[in-house]
């Protein structure tokens, strides 16, 4: 259960600094989603 819990932790720290990416990088927000749905 304390792995899970560090997981979703993960998780979350990663869709946020993506939301950030998107927001703030507009030209890298495509690759960066691309790639990250390759990833997961």
């Amino acid at each position: 259960m304390g792995i899970e819990k560090a997981n979703m932790r993960k998780q979350a720290l990663r869709m946020r600094r993506f939301t950030f990416f998107q927001k703030h990088q507009k030209p890298f927000a495509w690759p960066q989603a691309r790639w990250l749905h390759v990833a997961s």
